[in-house]
C-alpha cells in the first residue's frame, strides 16, 4: 500500500533509479566517445608509425636513385661523349663502364631496371640489371621510348608497364633527366631510368594488414592500390574527404574518412620528404568493431550492476522510510479528525523525528490559536458595541453644512454659501472616495473646491487660472490630492510672504521634452517671492520641517515620491524658480494613451 505511485518511498526510489541510470548513460556515452577516440587515436598513430618506417626505407632508395640520375646528367665523361659530334667508341665504352659501376654502387641498384642515355641522333647507351629481359634498342623500340622521354618526368609521377621488357608483369616508374653540356649548359641528351615498382611493393611483403584494409600509393596525381607485388590503378580521392581531428607525429600526415562500397573507413595518408609521393592506408573496420564490442560488453556489465544496486536501494528504503511514513500518516489522520493532542512516539532522532516534532508543535499552536480566536471574537463584539455608542454619522455633518449654506443664501451671504459648498464637497470626496488614482479632470475639480476656500480666506487677494490646451489630456490618470499640496505650497510659501496680491497659473499641455510628446506636463506657476537653488534642493529632499495646512506632512518631496512609485523614475516633479520673481513646479505624467482608469 505504501509503495504506490504517489508515495514518498516510491518517488525516492524512482528518482534514485533515474539518477543512477542517467548518470550511467552519461558516463557510458562519455566513455564510449572517449574510448572510440582513444582507439582511433591508437590505430592512427600505430599506422602512421608503420608507414613512417616503410617511408624511411623507400625514401632512402629514392634518394639513391636520384643521386644516380643527377650523376648521369652532370658527369663530365657523359657530357664529353654526347657533346662531341664525332662517335668515339672508346669513350662510349668508358661511359658505359662508368654508368654500370655507378648503378652497382647504388643502394637501390636492384630496383634500377635500366638506364638509357640517348640524344636520338645515333648515340645511345643502355645498361641495368634487366638486360637479358629487355628488347634490343633499335629504331622501332626507340619509338616506344620517345613519348616517355618527351614527358621529361623528373619525379616519381606514375607507373607503367615497361615498354622495353619482354615480361608482361614488369612495371616501372619512368624518370627522365636532361643531360646538360658542361660549358654551354645546353641539353645534349636525356637520361631515362626505369625504376621497378617493386621499390614500393617489396617493403610491404612482411607488413600484415587486416582483410578489409588496403594500402594505396600516390605518385603525383596518380593513385595505385598495392596488391601483393602489383600496383593496380585506383581512383579514390583522399584530398576531398572529410578530415578528422587526430593527433599525429608528422604535422603533414592527413587523416580522414572515406566511403567505400560497403561502409566508411578511416584512412592515414603519410607523405614522403623528398617527392610528391604518399602512402595511404585504409584502416580496418573489423578491428575497430571488435574493440567496440568489447567496450559494449563492459558497459552491459556496468548497467547490470546498476540494476542490482537499484533493487538493493529499494529494499533499504522500504525499511528506512516505510515505518516512519506510516506513523506520520496515521498521526495526520488523527489530527484531521479534530484531535490536536501531542504524540511523543513520532519524535524520532532523525529527520522524520524533526517532522514529528513539528506536527506536535503545529497541533499545540492550532489549539492555542483556536482558543485565542475565541477570546478575540469576544473582545471584538465588545469593541463593536463601544464603537456603535461613539459613532457619528457623516451624513449629519453634510446635512449641517447644507443647512448653513441655505441660511447664508437666505441671508444674502453668497460668499459663505460658496465656501461652505466647497468645504462640503472637499470633505465628502476625502471621506468617501478611496481610489488611489483618478482622472485629471476630477483632480482639477477638487483643486477648484480647495482654492475657493483659500480665496475667501485671503479676501480675494489671490487668484488661480487653469489653462488646458486639449480637453483629451484631462483623461490622463493622476494620484489623488497631488495638485492641492502644490497649490498650498505656492500660497503659503510663495504669495503670502510677499504681502501683496498674487496669481497662480495652472497649465496642462503635452510634454515639451524631446521624444516625450505622449506624456503630459502640468506647470504650476506663482508670482511669489521665489527661492534659490539651495532652498529648492531642501524642498525636494523633504528637509523643510512640518506642514500646517490642510495636507499636513505632505511636502513636495512626498508628492514626487508618489509619482515615481506610481509611474516610474522618468516621471515626477521639478522646480524652476527665480528669487523675488516666480516659482514654477512642473509635474510630468503619462499621457491618456499610456495610462487610463
Amino acid at each position: 500500500m505504501l509503495f504506490h505511485s504517489r508515495s514518498l518511498k516510491f518517488r525516492i526510489t524512482l528518482i534514485s533509479a533515474v539518477f543512477s541510470f542517467t548518470l550511467a548513460v552519461l558516463i557510458t556515452l562519455f566513455s564510449f566517445f572517449w574510448y572510440r577516440s582513444y582507439t582511433t587515436q591508437n590505430m592512427v598513430q600505430a599506422t602512421e608509425f608503420n608507414l613512417q618506417l616503410i617511408e624511411g626505407i623507400v625514401n632512402r632508395q629514392i634518394s639513391s636513385i636520384q643521386m644516380v640520375t643527377r650523376w648521369c646528367s652532370t658527369n663530365l665523361q657523359i657530357s664529353e661523349y654526347f657533346g662531341n659530334r664525332q662517335h668515339d667508341t672508346q669513350l662510349m665504352l668508358d661511359v658505359y663502364d662508368r654508368v654500370t659501376e655507378e648503378i652497382q654502387n647504388s643502394a637501390a641498384s636492384y630496383y634500377i631496371r635500366r638506364i638509357i642515355i640517348t640524344d636520338f641522333n645515333g648515340k645511345t647507351i643502355q645498361t641495368g640489371n634487366r638486360m637479358p629481359q629487355s628488347l634490343p634498342l633499335n629504331e622501332k623500340t626507340m619509338l616506344l621510348l620517345s613519348p616517355l622521354i618527351k614527358k621529361r618526368s623528373t619525379a616519381f609521377d606514375y607507373i607503367i608497364r615497361d615498354p622495353l621488357s619482354t615480361e608482361k608483369d614488369d612495371f616501372i616508374i619512368p624518370v627522365v633527366q636532361p643531360v646538360l653540356h658542361v660549358y654551354t649548359r645546353q641539353i645534349i641528351a636525356y637520361v631515362y631510368i626505369g625504376v621497378s615498382a617493386e621499390l614500393f611493393t617489396d617493403q610491404l611483403k612482411n607488413y600484415y594488414i587486416q582483410p578489409d584494409s588496403s594500402i594505396f600509393l600516390t605518385l603525383g596525381k596518380n593513385t595505385y592500390r598495392l596488391d601483393g607485388k602489383r600496383a593496380v590503378k585506383s581512383d579514390p580521392d583522399f584530398s576531398s574527404t572529410k578530415h578528422i581531428a587526430v593527433r599525429t607525429v608528422n604535422e603533414h600526415t592527413l587523416t580522414g574518412k572515406i566511403k567505400t562500397e560497403k561502409t566508411t573507413h578511416i584512412f592515414v595518408r603519410y607523405p614522403f620528404e623528398t617527392e610528391p609521393v604518399f602512402f595511404t592506408q585504409i584502416l580496418s573496420r573489423q578491428q575497430e568493431t571488435r574493440q567496440m564490442l568489447f567496450f559494449i560488453q563492459i558497459t552491459g556489465a556496468i548497467l547490470l550492476a546498476l540494476v542490482i544496486f537499484s533493487l538493493m536501494l529499494r529494499k533499504v528504503l522500504t525499511g528506512l522510510i516505510g515505518i516512519p511514513v506510516t506513523k506520520l500518516q496515521d498521526r495526520m489522520a488523527v489530527i484531521s479528525s479534530g484531535n490536536f493532542s501531542c504524540d511523543s512516539s513520532i519524535e524520532w532522532d532523525n529527520e522524520f523525528g524533526t517532522i514529528g516534532k513539528g506536527i506536535n508543535t503545529l497541533s499545540q499552536n492550532v489549539r492555542n490559536l483556536m482558543q485565542s480566536k475565541l477570546d478575540n471574537e469576544k473582545q471584538k463584539r465588545e469593541l463593536e458595541y463601544k464603537m456603535l455608542q461613539s459613532q457619528i454619522n457623516p451624513h449629519f455633518l453634510y446635512n449641517t453644512l447644507n443647512s448653513i449654506r441655505w441660511m447664508a443664501t437666505i441671508q444674502n451671504a453668497p460668499g459663505i454659501a460658496e465656501m461652505v459648498t466647497a468645504l462640503a464637497s472637499l470633505l465628502k470626496n476625502i471621506s468617501n472616495n478611496t481610489a488611489e488614482e483618478l482622472p485629471l479632470r476630477d483632480e482639477l475639480s477638487l483643486l477648484d473646491d480647495y482654492f475657493t476656500i483659500q480665496k475667501y480666506r485671503y479676501g480675494g487677494s489671490i487668484s488661480m487660472n487653469v489653462k488646458t490646451e486639449n480637453k483629451a489630456l484631462l483623461d490622463a490618470v493622476i494620484p489623488r490630492f497631488t495638485l492641492q499640496p502644490l497649490i498650498e505650497n505656492a500660497i503659503f510659501h510663495g504669495i503670502e510672504p510677499k504681502g501683496t496680491a498674487g496669481i497662480i497659473i495652472v497649465s496642462v499641455a503635452p510634454c515639451s521634452l524631446a521624444n516625450r510628446s505622449a506624456d503630459i506636463q502640468i506647470d504650476i506657476t506663482d508670482d511669489g517671492i521665489g527661492m534659490d537653488r539651495e532652498t529648492i534642493d531642501e524642498v525636494l529632499s523633504g528637509n523643510t520641517g512640518t506642514r500646517t495646512g490642510l495636507f499636513k506632512q505632505v511636502g513636495l518631496s512626498n508628492v514626487n515620491k508618489r509619482l515615481i512609485f506610481a509611474f516610474g523614475e522618468q516621471y515626477g516633479i521639478s522646480i524652476d524658480s527665480r528669487k523675488g520673481e516666480y516659482t514654477r513646479v512642473t509635474v510630468l505624467l503619462p499621457g491618456p494613451e499610456k495610462r487610463k482608469i
